[in-house]
């Protein structure tokens, strides 16, 4: 993104309708939609003794303009949501899938914060989707965002996770520790 030298302190310099950056006493704020909360959910399941799968997510990411991307399943936390909540219902939300129909385990990896220039807390989770029926996609409803039109998940490795442009993604995948 281009941003002019003559941008004036204290001024917002580009809003969108989740996020928004201002220059803020010369420095840059990255905020997210107001509520500087948001929810990572990592999905996994086990190949074989030593051996692991991600489900990542393909998505339009508009700001970077790079067309469909491998990143996390990612949203916002709703008022008055527990951050466990909020992360299963984007889990149906962007994959179709309902935890409760698996028999499986979620983990709370902790949180962290997407970079310094952001207000936003992530709150990083793991469930365990090793009972999930195999299939090459799986596409949720979605919430209508621009970015959500023609985005899927599917099953990645762990090279595909960590080499993404995604921190989120890296992050998730490397606190999981398999």
């Amino acid at each position: 993104m281009y941003l002019s030298k003559r941008a004036k302190e204290d001024q917002t310099l580009w809003k969108g309708k989740y996020i928004s950056i201002r220059l803020l006493d010369g420095w840059y704020e990255y905020l997210h939609d107001g509520t500087s909360k948001l929810v990572v959910v990592l999905g996994y399941r086990r190949l074989g003794k030593d051996a692991w799968e991600y489900l990542g997510r393909y998505e339009n990411c508009p700001p970077h303009k790079d067309g469909i991307t491998l990143c996390a399943l990612t949203g916002g936390i709703e008022e008055n949501e527990k951050p466990l909540h909020a992360a299963l219902r984007e889990l149906k939300e962007e994959s179709g899938l309902v935890y409760d129909s698996y028999d499986s385990e979620i983990k709370y990896l902790g949180t962290l914060r997407p970079s310094k220039a952001s207000d936003s807390t992530a709150y990083l989770f793991a469930v365990d989707l090793s009972n999930v029926p195999n299939q090459e996609k799986y596409v949720g409803k979605g919430d209508g965002t621009k970015g959500e039109v023609g985005s899927y998940c599917k099953w990645i490795s762990r090279n595909e996770a960590i080499n993404s442009k995604d921190p989120l993604l890296i992050s998730s995948v490397t606190r999981l520790g398999f």
